[in-house]
């Protein structure tokens, strides 16, 4: 629940118009503030980046004995002031919201903005203190096409939130240069919307300072309807958000936690609102009774039509037609809500690149207390934010790309089987329809980035597709944004199905007129990657290389040596298992194998371990190798002239999503 307190424009702080003498005097007082705030941007970025460890490390390893200077030296070849000084250079403009924005430089003439500040939190009943304690809490806002990260504070009952975000809300009119006329013609366009696609969504997270890519949970998410504002005298206005629970703690909407928030239109209205209060409410309030009426008849439009599905055929209460979900609000609303197209511009060349990127985002699967599965589906904005979903968060982020590539693209639930030894589960996954009456059928695989036809030639169809194709056993429905289907054939196995949803003789339509009333969640745009793909790419490989001999200095009493140049052979294959996983194509993998027998002494052998991860902390990455059989095995070589080759090539996606190739090798006299 969010209360608005109106707030006189006397009480917004210091005005533009205030003359230059007092900016002056401000300026010069603030000289502290800012080697402040610098020294707190230096500290954030070293523990973001996980330098502090690195150092401490290092010293512990040097000794009291070895001396400042040599100590510098060493900390300079191994990058880490190199490190520490990249990131402050290269941190994005506007990715640190803890400051107030420029409004002088950040204000687009012609435009209309909202100011958010957010100015703390309260009431975190959950958060503990702790010794050691390096939990921190990050607040994400999105609305529109815009998206907003503060910085991260540490956990507490009254987190020290402190961020501003400058929302823009028009592009075609500002409030200060308008007349009111056209003012009153743009507030009505921002009122003819939901509150779901026009409200401010909030995202409390929780994660951890220590680790280089921590998981973020997920502690409370709150949309904020804020066009109350627009009939504000003054607009300006205090607002405490009361915040909630999600997940299972959502149904009984258990408090997460007050956020204080301050609210002002940018520029500021000259003369009154062109609408009073009372018809903006009227206005949000026609808004809400017609969502809801859209709602409530096709609920009773659903009800209907599964009666008349189950009519057809008792067995089908049975399978797996999905109609509504739960959101993460612990609400019920129509799957088909959270599919809607969109576009990944530069972002993704393609829909293979899509599908790769998708892939990339963590699987987890979400649970209750007790261990059973507890089925969420989030919106997108929670999703990217969080970086890890269930394969229902998957599925639909994929379809809504696909959509945006211009694919006739589907949802798809029913049933998977990993081998013949065990049983079917359900699963969700997408599908994309062509050619004519939707002859050609492709099923996406959204956790792992596969495409299989699902009718192909059997003499260019390779054993991985078959079995890939063969492990989808049934399909019981389909949707996306604009149609809902039924399978109705009275075999569901997915080898005797036909796919054409459009044929009403195998698949049972909903009313798309319905489905079009229904409100559906906002598009999401996808954030750039900020990963240097080369620089952590040697990072990686340098730290490896150390934490590498380490281990077999401890562990065997061994010394480590290492072939640079059989290091940088080893990219090229790489780059082909990459280019594998993009197009199912192996290609390349010729001039590595012939680089290698090019390298190799005679009389020596050549082993080597491709890996491919989803994290750049290169402690996970060891542990990792040490789980493989193989790479163990090569970790542990004890032969003559033994020389290690190591090859990192990190590959950043949206939202700092990656793919870590990593390939460990070894060559030594035989035996």
């Amino acid at each position: 629940m969010a209360q608005l307190e109106e707030t006189r424009k006397d009480d917004l702080g210091p005005r533009e118009d205030q003359d230059s003498e007092e900016g002056q005097e401000r300026d010069e007082s603030l000289s502290g503030d800012r080697v402040t705030a610098l020294r707190q941007l230096i500290d954030a970025h070293l523990r973001k980046n996980n330098v502090y460890e690195d150092i401490r490390k290092f010293v512990a390893g040097m000794g009291a004995e070895e001396g400042k200077v040599d100590s510098f030296d060493a900390l300079r070849e191994r990058k880490v002031i190199e490190r520490v000084i990249r990131s402050l250079e290269t941190q994005p403009a506007g990715q640190s919201a803890s400051r107030t924005p420029s409004l002088k430089h950040a204000v687009k003439p012609g435009a209309q903005y909202l100011l958010v500040k957010v100015t703390g939190g309260r009431g975190f009943s959950e958060t503990r203190s702790e010794a050691n304690d390096d939990r921190q809490f990050v607040l994400c806002m999105h609305y529109g096409q815009q998206r907003f990260v503060a910085d991260p504070v540490s956990c507490a009952q009254e987190p020290a939130l402190d961020a501003s975000f400058l929302v823009q809300i028009s592009d075609q009119i500002s409030f200060a240069s308008s007349s009111p006329e056209r003012q009153a013609q743009a507030v009505r366009e921002l009122l003819q919307e939901s509150s779901a696609l026009q409200g401010l969504h909030f995202l409390i997270m929780r994660t951890r300072r220590s680790a280089i890519d921590s998981a973020k949970d997920l502690v409370a998410s709150h949309v904020l309807e804020w066009r109350r504002l627009l009939a504000s005298a003054s607009g300006a206005a205090t607002v405490a958000v009361e915040l909630h629970a999600t997940g299972e703690a959502a149904k009984v909407r258990v408090p997460a936690g007050i956020l204080d928030l301050r609210l002002e239109l940018v520029p500021a209205r000259p003369g009154p609102s062109p609408l009073t209060d009372e018809k903006l409410l009227t206005s949000l309030r026609a808004n809400t009774k017609q969502a809801g009426q859209a709602y409530r008849q096709f609920c009773e439009y659903a009800r209907a039509w599964w009666e008349e599905f189950v009519e057809l055929d008792d067995r089908f209460r049975h399978r797996l037609v999905k109609i509504f979900a739960e959101n993460e609000w612990g609400d019920h609303e129509p799957v088909f809500a959270f599919v809607r197209p969109m576009r990944a511009g530069r972002l993704l060349a393609s829909a293979r690149h899509a599908a790769r990127f998708v892939s990339l985002i963590p699987y987890t699967r979400e649970e209750m207390v007790g261990g059973s599965r507890l089925e969420v589906w989030h919106v997108a904005h929670t999703f990217l934010s969080k970086g890890r979903g269930d394969c229902e968060d998957h599925a639909v982020l994929l379809c809504n790309l696909l959509l945006g590539f211009g694919l006739n693209a589907f949802v798809c639930m029913g049933t998977v089987q990993d081998s013949p030894e065990e049983p079917e589960r359900d699963h969700v996954w997408c599908m994309t329809l062509s050619g004519k009456d939707n002859r050609t059928c492709t099923f996406w695989e959204s956790l792992t980035g596969h495409r299989v036809v699902m009718a192909p030639r059997r003499d260019v169809e390779s054993a991985a597709q078959t079995a890939l194709r063969q492990s989808y056993r049934r399909i019981a429905c389909a949707f996306n944004h604009e149609s809902f289907y039924a399978n109705k054939q009275r075999d569901d196995r997915t080898e005797h199905c036909s796919f054409n949803v459009l044929d009403d003789m195998r698949w049972k339509a909903m009313d798309e007129r319905l489905i079009a009333a229904i409100q559906k969640r906002p598009v999401v745009p996808l954030r750039a990657p900020t990963i240097p793909e080369h620089e952590r790419s040697d990072e990686i490989e340098i730290a490896l290389r150390e934490l590498v001999a380490a281990e077999r200095a401890q562990q065997l009493d061994l010394d480590t040596r290492w072939d640079a140049d059989l290091g940088d052979y080893l990219a090229p294959a790489l780059c082909a298992y990459e280019t594998e996983r993009l197009t199912g194509v192996l290609a390349g993998n010729e001039d590595f194998q012939a680089a290698i027998r090019g390298h190799v002494p005679p009389g020596h052998s050549f082993k080597a371990f491709p890996t491919l991860l989803k994290t750049i902390d290169p402690h996970k990455i060891l542990h990792a190798l040490r789980k493989s059989t193989v790479a163990s095995e090569l970790l542990h070589t004890r032969a003559d002239h033994t020389h290690f080759a190591l090859r990192v090539m990190v590959l950043p996606f949206p939202e700092d999503v990656v793919a870590v190739w990593v390939m460990l090798a070894v060559r030594f006299r035989a035996s």
